[in-house]
């Protein structure tokens, strides 16, 4: 976030800048306490902000700063490199529609060793 930002203005600003594309009504949909620790001992945390949008306008990027740019189906997601967490928290995230709250524990190599997700409305979601 850049001072004085919202997490709107963020998202919007940071989308435009990474891939091209104005996102046309995003939707919170997450946020999550990442936590990374070495053999027990705490190193750093940040949190993550999740938004879902289904529309955006302008032309695609094929190339950024972030390396090539690239759709892929909902389908490909395991096959996908990412931390196990954030594949966990995008399949929870296209399947329900409402704010997820979690929290993710990693090593510094971003294996998971433990996570706790949060259904705001239903207090029930997932835990390991």
């Amino acid at each position: 976030m850049e001072p004085a930002e919202t997490v709107i203005d963020t998202v919007h600003r940071e989308y435009k800048e990474e891939t091209g594309l104005e996102l046309i009504s995003p939707q919170l949909r997450g946020v999550f306490t990442m936590v990374m620790e070495e053999e027990g001992m705490f190193q750093h945390e940040w949190m993550l902000f999740l938004f879902l949008a289904q529309e955006a306008a302008g032309e695609m990027l094929v190339h950024s700063q972030e390396g090539l740019l690239q759709w892929h189906p909902i389908s490909m997601l395991d096959q996908l490199p990412m931390p196990e967490g954030d594949r966990l928290f995008i399949k929870q995230v296209l399947n329900h529609d409402r704010l997820l709250v979690g929290r993710f524990h990693y090593t510094p190599d971003f294996q998971l060793l433990d996570y706790h997700l949060h259904d705001t409305q239903e207090c029930l979601c997932a835990s390991s």
